[in-house]
């Protein structure tokens, strides 16, 4: 799910970024920085600042488990952790401020999407060269997961080389976020060539925009398919299960998949926003360790996403709040009056920064009160009553211990507050609540109806904002 809604957050800001644009060359401002040394050192030099302090600590990192001493190491690991999200801003900056694609423009010109293929290579080889980095780290983590998993006596899975580690992270990456992204990109930048944006029908641009997104959400589930290393599940008890918790809650699933992590993830999730196209996806490591009544808890907290149609909501939510802010942004650089164009790219990353800090906070508290919901209805689904009732206790009960034993197996912190999910531990305090008190489920599902108006509300206000941007006016 929250791939997806990447998909749409990089595409949404590629439209963002593209109405930014559309108030400077109204102006007639030079798109082509002056100094490429500038812009190529801006590109250059962050990711190998930033690689060379993932390579101090992890080495720091193993230095202390050497000495036993693990609980020094997590602050080390949420600096490795967080160190993607600022290659990502750095590389904003070299786009928007330093226009990095420009001046690689000026040297291969503009053919479709070979230009955007070229300047995301570096942020994408630093990526790989981060996951090369952090391997040892990861590899200790594993080894001590394994340990503890031969004493309890469950399913171990081999350890994979640096390489199969690093590749598997592309794979990933590749099937949910930089090919679906590198489509949008190509299909929009076509739609520009055949019907400028600056002309009398410029909102044809917009709309083979759109349309270009919703074609590359709807196919996404078949790009997963044909790059991760995925088979269909076969027929038996299992099978049997899914479909008759399909039939019941009326969920249309195309295919059911097993995804081949090596037992690295033990994790489903539901991908795709058509019936037909909708995909199930479960890894072998949760299909190894979970018992069948608690795969059947994980399987129907995914059919609670499809039946509350959580996914389009939150792409929508997430549409809205940028759509919104752009907007706003727009307006007010147009206000400003004139600019050079050194000053227009300054402006167009501080309304992206602007923006990501309002839809980011937005995306996270609308995708917890999903999850919660979500929660609610696989253990509503387990239990006798009907999906409208307060959930029973033993089916709270398999929910419960299905979320710590998940948890679990993961290496995760109940108690670690997740910004997309929330805590474990929350998820299941809200349930043993919800069992006690049937008023606090009817509260999460009045919760998730008015996230809905709202987000119609923001959507309706800022698409008009974004019409009076191509009509030239602003208010």
């Amino acid at each position: 799910m929250v791939h997806l809604a990447s998909i749409l957050i990089v595409g949404a800001v590629l439209l963002a970024a593209a109405d930014l644009r559309l108030v400077s060359l109204e102006r007639g401002e030079p798109g082509i920085p002056g100094g490429a040394v500038d812009s190529t050192i801006a590109a250059l030099a962050p990711p190998l600042v930033l690689l060379l302090v993932a390579a101090l600590c992890v080495r720091a990192a193993l230095r202390r488990l050497d000495r036993g001493r693990a609980l020094p190491v997590l602050p080390l690991l949420r600096i490795i952790r967080r160190l993607p999200a600022a290659l990502v801003v750095f590389h904003a900056m070299s786009l928007l401020v330093f226009d990095w694609l420009g001046v690689i423009r000026s040297v291969v010109g503009n053919p479709v999407a070979i230009d955007e293929t070229l300047a995301v290579l570096v942020p994408v080889a630093a990526l790989a060269g981060l996951w090369w980095l952090e391997y040892p780290l990861e590899r200790r983590i594993r080894e001590a997961l394994l340990i503890r998993q031969f004493d309890a006596g469950e399913p171990v899975f081999p350890i994979p080389s640096r390489a199969e580690f690093v590749l598997g992270q592309v794979r990933l990456h590749a099937a949910f976020t930089l090919i679906p992204v590198l489509l949008i990109v190509s299909a929009v930048e076509t739609a520009e060539h055949l019907v400028p944006r600056t002309g009398p029908c410029g909102w044809l641009s917009e709309a083979s925009a759109l349309v270009a997104l919703l074609l590359v959400i709807a196919c996404a589930p078949l790009l997963a398919e044909r790059i991760l290393p995925v088979r269909a599940l076969g027929p038996g008890p299992l099978r049997e299960d899914i479909d008759r918790l399909c039939l019941r809650h009326r969920v249309r699933i195309g295919r059911t998949l097993v995804w081949h992590t090596g037992g690295a993830m033990v994790n489903a999730a539901v991908m795709g926003l058509l019936p037909r196209l909708r995909r199930l996806i479960l890894t072998d490591a949760l299909l190894e360790l979970l018992e069948r009544q608690q795969i059947r808890a994980v399987v129907a907290h995914e059919m609670g996403h499809v039946r509350h149609r959580h996914l389009p909501w939150l792409l929508l939510a997430v549409l809205a709040t940028l759509l919104a802010t752009t907007a706003l942004a727009a307006m007010g650089i147009r206000a400003a009056g004139e600019l050079t164009a050194g000053q227009f790219r300054v402006a167009s990353f501080a309304a992206l920064v602007l923006s990501l800090a309002v839809m980011l906070p937005v995306f996270g508290w609308v995708s917890r009160r999903f999850e919660r919901q979500a929660d609610l209805f696989a253990a509503r689904s387990l239990g006798p009553g009907t999906l409208s009732e307060a959930p029973h206790a033993e089916a709270v009960a398999v929910v419960d211990e299905t979320l710590a034993f998940v948890s679990r197996l993961n290496g995760a912190d109940p108690d670690h507050r997740s910004w997309r999910h929330g805590s474990i531990a929350a998820r299941q305090g809200f349930l043993r609540e919800a069992a006690r008190d049937s008023g606090s489920a009817r509260r999460a599902d009045r919760t998730v109806r008015a996230i809905k108006a709202a987000v119609l509300l923001l959507l309706a206000v800022s698409i008009s904002g974004h019409v009076l941007l191509l009509s030239g006016h602003s208010p």
